[in-house]
Order: C-alpha cells, then structure tokens, then sequence
C-alpha cells in the first residue's frame, strides 16, 4: 500500500489510534506525489475532499501547489465542494477550508473541467462555502457542460427541498390517520425543521447570487430554462418569489412564488392559483409569454380546459371568468369544454357540471363558438359518439337554442350531425330531437348542398337511409335539387354503393 493510498484509508476509516500516523503520513509525503490508484490525487486533494483545515493549512505551508489538477480535472477546492454531507457541524469547517484555499490563490472558474466549485458547492448545499466563492471577487457565472450556472443549480436544489418539505408536511399529517411511534413523530418534526432551515439557506445563498451582479436571473440553460422557471416548476416559491423582479417580501408573492395566473396554472398549483384570483387578478387575460406557445392568446379557461383540470376551470368561473370570451383564433371554452370532455371515459362525471358555471356566468350558446362561426349545438353534433354529446344536445334545445342558426360555410346543425363520418350510437336520437325540435331537414348550405346531401355521405349504409327516413318525416326534401356541383342526393347515394338508399330517394323522386 503506498502512502497517500494509506492517508486516504485513515480519513475514509478514522480511528484514535492511528491519529499520530496520519499527521506523520501528512507530514512526510511529498507535496507533489500523487495516488495514481486514486486518479491522481495529491495529499491536498485529499485533505480538502475530507475538509480536513489544519492539513490543508499545514500542507500549503510546505509548498502544495493549490492549483493542482487531478486525472478528472479537479483541483483541491473542487474537492472541497464535492464532499457530500448534511451535518450542519461541518458546514463552517468546510467554509473556512474554502478561504484558506482562496487566500492561498486557488482558481475558482479553473477549479474544474466542464464545471466549477461553486456549481459544485451550491449542488452538495454547502451554503456557507459558496457565500465564501461568491465573495471571493472571482468570476461566478460559468456554467457546467448542461449550460446550467450556479443559479440554475441552485433552484434545483431549491425545488428538491420543497418537495421533500411536502412530502415530510404529508407525513407528519398522517399521524392522526395511522399509528406512528413518538420516536419517528419526533425524528420527522426535526427532519422537517432542517428542511425549512436548508430552504432559508438556499433563500439566502440566491440572494448572494443576484446581488453579485454576475449572473444573469434570464440566462437560459441549454433546455432554455430560466432559473426562474426551475424553481416555479419545483414548487421553491421563496426562491421565485426573489426571481420573479416583484417584491420578495410581500405576502401574495410569497404566496404565489412569484408566478403569474399561467404560471401557476401549468404548475397546477390551486393554492397559488387561488391566491391571485383573491388578489383580483384579471381571470380572462390572454397568455402572452413566449415560453407557453401552446397557450400564446388563449385565456385561463380555455387552458384549464384544454389541460383537463375541471376544478381548475371552476375555480376560474367562480372568480368571474367569461365562458364567452374566445381565444385569438376564435375558439371559446364551450369548444374546449365538448372536445376535451368527450375524449376522456369519466367526461360526464368531470366536465358536465361546468355547464351549470357557464350558464351561471351568462353563457350564449347561440353566439359562434369557433373561427368558423359554429355554434354550441353543432358542435355537440360532431360528437355523436358519447353520452357528454347527447346531454348537452338535450340541455341546449332545452334552452330554446337556435336550430337553424348557420356557421360561416352555411350548414345548420342537422349538417354538422350527418356526414361522411361513421355514425356514433347517438345519431339517431340526436337527429330525432333536432327535428322535433324545428330543425328545417330542407335546409341548403352555402354550396347547395341539402341536409339530405349530408345524410346520403353516410360511411352506414343502413344510418344514412335511415336519417333520410327521418328526414321525410319532418319534411320534404327534393332529392332531385343538386348542389353547386351539380351532384343530387340520389348521384351521391349512388357513388357510395348505398343501394338501398337509391331505392329509397328513388320512391320521393
């Protein structure tokens, strides 16, 4: 065994005994001999990983050379940084080794390849250390092979805290619910304490960060992500609060971590989101952040919807949200509300009752509901396949809706029902109560085009006859009258090989 592989083993594996050995081996080893079964190391190197001050002093004394890199790029300060250990006790001791090693010349954005000792510092929560390099003068803003700076790690590091402070609340909530004994209550009130403390720890240190003028709060990493967007994400509100450019100290920034109404929505954070409603932020503001352009000029509703968050969409309404107010392409809540609503099995149990907060807000189901001026009713219409479809079809007639109001291409909601699509279980019933309701079954489009034209594109055979049966019971559609292309019914039926409704069309020629 050489000698620095002895040195190493003694500060892996103390013992009182062999103490006078250790301080010879530190003494006696050259400065420069290096454990090449230990990637290099110099007796520094491994003072410093163990925090040892005295050696470390005693070492630099003799000659070592501060700078000195090891098989991994790593000089002692980097070692330093890189001992992973909680016990508040050491933190002080590693600080003070920090700034001998500065005092002494080490090079802090040299201090490692692809990384630094304060990226390093800030990951392992040696707070007190990276206060020492923060206010060394050095250059602080580098950044590891991830584009991440300090910064950045920084609110990693915050937002795991406060995962676990959620996770240890959760816990210790449980003790009323289930037995746990005194000695894991008190051992998880304690653990929840030193969460708290590390989370005004990372506070602290990112205030150090901002006032050094060295970092950029917007500087993205190379996932373009803000350090603001990491914490906001992780939930280390303190720590977005400072970022967010608002008043760190005021409560509703506390509260919110600094997020804005989308912000909180993508991180479904109700608390937050129930903080800035109370706040009388505005529900119906468009979203004009360039980071969210799956929601660029869409407001907080449509999103919520979009997303599936029922309750958050109530919430919303509650707060005074307009159920008519449409997106910048044209799209209202109600269009939101059916096509997310019936792609979901539990769509009746989640979305139907946020039709009674659309009614309660004043909804008008009969002004267009889409770019394309369609209205509530037929958009029910093109969902004839679920049971959400056919509850608000019934709800909407109940309220007198109009049937044969018209989109921007002409087609009236009995239109919009039938079609070359295959027809869902609910078609029937839905075209019997639009026509018992009044829907005209004559009814042409922009492009000449019957309601009988729609009903012989039928991908059913058997539907499309038997829509057009129905149709002739409210009516008399001309099954001679062709379209703008000079198609009739009868020609269309033909094309699609519906025999049986040839004959039928034929019989009302």
């Amino acid at each position: 065994m050489t000698p620095l592989r002895e040195l190493y083993d003694l500060y892996c594996y103390p013992n009182p005994a062999k103490e006078e050995r250790r301080r010879q081996l530190l003494a006696e080893i050259p400065t420069d001999a290096r454990d090449e079964d230990n990637y290099g190391r110099t007796s520094l190197h491994i003072a410093a990983e163990f925090a040892d001050y005295e050696a470390i002093a005693s070492l630099l004394d003799r000659g070592a050379e501060v700078n000195d890199r090891d098989e991994e790029g790593h000089t002692p300060l980097f070692r330093l940084a890189s001992r992973r250990s909680r016990v508040p006790a050491l933190e002080e001791p590693i600080a003070s080794a920090a700034r001998r090693l500065l005092e002494r010349g080490a090079n802090l954005p040299r201090s490692a390849r692809g990384t630094t000792a304060l990226i390093e510092a800030v990951q392992n929560r040696h707070h007190a250390m990276a206060a020492v390099l923060i206010d060394s003068g050095q250059r602080l803003d580098s950044a590891n092979s991830y584009g991440d700076n300090a910064l950045h790690i920084l609110c990693r590091r915050a937002a795991d805290t406060a995962r676990e402070i959620a996770g240890k609340e959760r816990f210790i909530a449980s003790f009323g619910e289930r037995w746990v004994s005194e000695k894991q209550q008190r051992e998880a009130r304690e653990e929840l304490e030193e969460l708290q403390a590390e989370q005004m720890h990372c506070y602290a240190t990112a205030a150090l960060l901002l006032h050094s003028g060295q970092i950029d709060p917007d500087e993205k990493n190379s996932a373009g992500r803000r350090a603001f967007d990491l914490a906001m994400e992780g939930g280390a509100k303190w720590v977005g609060a400072l970022l967010s450019g608002e008043d760190p100290f005021d409560e509703l920034t506390m509260e919110t971590g600094g997020m804005n109404l989308f912000q909180a929505l993508r991180k479904r954070d109700r608390k937050a989101l129930e903080a800035l409603l109370q706040a009388g932020v505005d529900p119906d503001a468009e979203c004009d952040d360039r980071e969210m352009n799956d929601w660029t000029g869409k407001t907080p509703l449509v999103c919520a919807l979009e997303w599936g968050e029922t309750e958050i969409a109530a919430m919303l309404l509650r707060a005074g949200a307009d159920p008519d107010r449409r997106t910048a392409k044209g799209m209202s809540p109600f269009a939101v509300w059916i096509e997310q609503g019936c792609r979901i099995s539990d769509g009746m149990e989640r979305f139907a009752p946020l039709l009674d907060l659309f009614e309660q807000r004043g909804w008008h189901p009969d002004a267009p509901q889409t770019g394309k001026d369609e209205r509530a009713l037929m958009l029910a219409c093109q969902h004839d396949d679920y049971e959400l479809a056919i509850w608000a079809l019934r709800r909407l007639l109940q309220r007198k809706v109009e049937v044969n109001a018209r989109d921007a291409m002409g087609r009236t909601a009995l239109m919009h029902l039938l079609g070359p699509h295959s027809a869902g279980p609910y078609q029937s019933e839905m075209l019997e109560q639009l026509l018992e309701a009044g829907a005209d079954p004559c009814a042409a489009d922009n492009e000449g085009r019957m309601v009988l034209h729609y009903a012989a594109e039928g991908y059913k055979h058997a539907a499309a006859r038997q829509a057009a049966e129905l149709l002739f019971e409210f009516g008399r559609p001309d099954v001679s009258a062709a379209d703008n292309g000079g198609r009739t019914p009868i020609d269309i039926a033909m094309r699609s090989n519906n025999e049986s409704l040839v004959k039928f069309l034929l019989k009302h020629v």
